[in-house]
């Protein structure tokens, strides 16, 4: 209605037009501001004394749209410190987002003295799409996994965990993790030959077929 006081025909319709344009501008940068905002304030929600207040922080982070929160999650995540039920909770998120700036940070939990935080940490590596896909981009990063999860299933007493080693080193689909499961497969002395031949056949090579048809009386 202003603009009809200032311009007509033509230049009214532009002038509508270029005042609609800016205004979305003028908001988008609004609305981007109060995003930045909102993650500062979540972000020291994370400190709080409050469990529930931190855990509700982590929910929010978990969701698409935050910026810079990552280093906070992963120094939480590496503080032997901080409540188990904490750590675990930002496995979790790491499970929802992803990101793989925090695979070290992951793979890193997988060592913790807590059986808790290295069952929550091969869950969170299961779920990692990246590592499941035949990528370039994360082979040297599948090699040195490989190696750390041989290195564990060497000395972790739990079972459900040693489950979940071989069961992780079955997605990897690398040369060193098959070499490995049939190690494990082939030895008399293991405990976890059926879980070793469940994660081979979760390959979909039809060339292991041959490999398991003894194993199957």
């Amino acid at each position: 209605i202003g603009l009809q006081k200032l311009f007509s025909g033509n230049s009214l319709i532009f002038a509508v037009n270029l005042a609609m344009v800016l205004s979305a501008l003028l908001l988008f940068y609004f609305t981007y501001r109060q995003q930045y905002k909102y993650t500062n304030v979540v972000i020291s929600d994370l400190y709080s004394n409050d469990s529930r207040i931190r855990m509700n922080a982590i929910d929010i982070l978990a969701q698409k749209g935050h910026k810079g929160h990552l280093k906070h999650l992963k120094q939480l995540l590496l503080d032997e410190n901080q409540p188990i039920s904490i750590r675990v909770k930002i496995l979790q998120a790491f499970t929802e987002i992803q990101p793989m700036s925090v695979l070290p940070s992951i793979i890193d939990c997988i060592n913790s003295k807590s059986s808790i935080i290295r069952s929550a940490a091969l869950d969170t590596l299961c779920a990692f799409r990246a590592l499941h896909h035949h990528s370039n981009t994360v082979v040297f990063a599948k090699y040195q996994l490989a190696e750390i999860l041989k290195d564990l299933y060497k000395k972790e007493k739990n079972p459900e965990i040693v489950t979940k080693i071989i069961k992780l080193l079955s997605r990897l689909s690398c040369v060193a993790t098959i070499e490995f499961l049939m190690d494990v497969a082939k030895s008399k002395k293991s405990y976890h030959r059926a879980e070793a031949i469940l994660a081979l056949g979760r390959l979909k090579d039809p060339h292991v077929i041959e490999f398991i048809k003894p194993y199957l009386n």
